[in-house]
């Protein structure tokens, strides 16, 4: 937005007041009160160009999605980067042999699962842990400070782009990983669980529809998730080239929640598979087909879960809770924020 600036000062006596006004096309003003005109700049803003799909515009993410969007990325980041499970160092002997000592002593397998579940990656060498686990662990890093809005003004701007630059960027490169993975056979029903895909794969391979599909049930539905996480990815970056700033926001919202839902589905399954264990007993619960039953329901639930989550918020129809603007200095930090 194109703007000129105009100073004034007014002298009186032993009292100065400096204001500064900031003129565009189709100004919408702000109130001030007689009192606060002679200590606060006056400024005027242009509508923000927002698009038919993007509800929310830019007010602040919910309270309650901003609190789960951390905890999961900070769980992410701890996940890869620390000793164990450390995701980041598969490949690496010292790591390898420290996760396997700790699977076998606390008898994580039958309780959780095979190790594999951890260190399936090394059989690839270095190259799943450097293109996916690594930049996973700085997109989930990311993610909860990219969508806080906190702070304002050109730094904020600066900083907030190049995060953003940094965080799809680490996108397109764990992909890239995913895609070994995929393609080295590794992922879970194969590798971790012999063949087992859960209950909700079988119910739905076992209709005459789905014969028509190449493909099995869990196979198709990561490449779609897959697909829409890039997607996503892309119309974030489109919307902020084209300085669409509501439209950014909106998919800014559905990429955190296409990829983020990883992170909450690991704990997650650890609670179903202590359910599991409670409620059918060992026996029944300490097989490959519990275990996989467990890993894909609890997928399956928190992927729902986080892509209406993040529609909602998207499309305005969850929004965070309304507060009186008692203070003048309220309305102007929000005023700069839009603007930043």
């Amino acid at each position: 937005v194109g703007f000129q600036t105009r100073r004034r000062i007014a002298c009186t006596g032993e009292r100065k007041s400096d204001s500064t006004e900031l003129l565009v096309a189709e100004p919408v003003s702000i109130p001030q009160t007689k009192a606060e005109d002679s200590r606060r700049p006056i400024i005027t803003v242009a509508p923000l160009r927002a698009s038919q799909d993007a509800g929310f515009g830019l007010q602040p993410l919910p309270s309650t999605a901003l609190t789960v969007v951390s905890s999961c990325g900070a769980l992410m980041v701890f996940w890869v980067l620390a000793p164990f499970p450390g995701s980041a160092y598969s490949g690496i002997e010292w790591h390898d042999q420290l996760a396997s000592n700790i699977w076998s002593v606390l008898h994580f397998n039958p309780l959780i699962g095979p190790e594999t579940m951890v260190l399936k990656y090394n059989t690839l060498g270095q190259a799943p842990a450097l293109l996916h686990a690594l930049p996973g662990a700085i997109w989930c890093g990311l993610a909860p400070f990219q969508l806080a809005r906190a702070g304002s003004g050109a730094e904020r701007a600066r900083s907030h782009s190049w995060a953003g630059r940094v965080m799809l960027a680490s996108a397109a490169v764990l992909m890239v990983g995913y895609a070994l993975i995929e393609g080295g056979g590794l992922t879970a029903d194969d590798y971790d669980f012999g063949g087992h895909q859960g209950w909700t794969a079988e119910l739905v391979e076992g209709t005459a529809l789905w014969q028509l599909v190449p493909m099995s049930f869990n196979h198709a539905g990561l490449k779609v998730l897959a697909g829409w996480f890039v997607w996503s990815g892309y119309k974030t970056y489109k919307s902020a080239r084209d300085k669409e700033w509501a439209a950014h926001k909106a998919w800014a919202v559905r990429h955190v929640g296409a990829g983020l839902w990883v992170a909450a589905q690991r704990p997650l399954f650890a609670a179903a598979r202590a359910s599991q264990a409670l409620l059918l007993g060992t026996d029944a619960s300490f097989t490959a087909g519990a275990q996989a039953d467990a890993f894909y329901t609890t997928a399956q639930l928190v992927t729902v879960l986080y892509y209406v989550g993040a529609e909602l918020i998207a499309r305005g129809i969850w929004l965070p809770a309304k507060e009186d603007d008692s203070d003048g200095d309220d309305q102007q930090d929000d005023t700069a924020s839009l603007l930043s």
